[in-house]
């Protein structure tokens, strides 16, 4: 896809596949457009990793808690179990496992979602 450096990697927070990709396939495809973009994302361009999604959606996983309880405690930053959480612990574990190497440049996206925090207070035992 446009010959990037890089890789764009998506951690599943629910099922769907491959909906999903078939989704993202059409909307990457309808902003190149907009933006006068040559070339064509397909779905080999995307990576969706459902291993992390446990349960199933809006329920943390004890990595997803691990994550959160990580990031607020080294890095200040608030991630949250439905979304951030699950999708950082994907990331962590990736790296703890070599296929990301420690020296890698990353981008995480953080879509926000710390308000869902409130709602599964119980998850982190804070009692």
């Amino acid at each position: 896809m446009y010959s990037a450096p890089y890789r764009i990697y998506g951690i599943a927070v629910s099922g769907g596949e491959p909906e999903k990709t078939q989704r993202a396939v059409r909307i990457a495809g309808e902003a190149a457009q907009i933006l006068g973009a040559s070339g064509n994302v397909s779905a080999e361009d995307l990576i969706n990793d459902e291993n992390y999604i446990g349960p199933g959606y809006g329920i943390a996983t004890p990595g997803c808690v691990e994550a959160i309880r990580l990031l607020a405690c080294s890095e200040g930053i608030v991630l949250d179990p439905v979304y951030t959480g699950k999708a950082m612990a994907g990331m962590i574990d990736h790296i703890r496992r070599g296929d990301i190497d420690p020296g890698e440049t990353i981008v995480f996206l953080h879509t926000g979602g710390t308000p869902a925090l409130f709602a599964h207070v119980d998850d982190f035992e804070l009692g």
